[in-house]
């Protein structure tokens, strides 16, 4: 199994999703995304796209061309809570020279 098929699977796995789910979810069969998992075939472009959306992931991580899994992409609502509340989480703390 290629580096793509494994995260997509690990992937689904982790969210719980069944191939039933992601079939409809991106208007393919139930097999292709079998095949997709298996790596016997590559989702074109803009289903890679729909999927590491679906999954909060980078792109390059995917496709396996990174570590760095999550894509903070400040557009997203979520991204950015989500970092509003880290910076919210550490104003109160200091870094002291020893």
């Amino acid at each position: 199994m290629d580096k793509l098929g494994e995260r997509l699977k690990a992937l689904r796995k982790e969210h719980r999703y069944t191939q039933e789910f992601l079939a409809d979810y991106l208007n393919v069969t139930r097999p292709a995304i079998g095949n997709y998992e298996k790596g016997i075939n590559e989702p074109p472009l803009q289903t890679l796209v729909k999927l590491a959306d679906l999954y909060q992931v980078s792109l390059d991580w995917l496709a396996g061309r990174t570590n760095v899994k999550y894509n903070f992409n400040l557009e997203s609502k979520e991204n950015r809570d989500a970092i509003i509340k880290i910076h919210e989480a550490l104003k109160g703390f200091e870094i002291k020279k020893r």
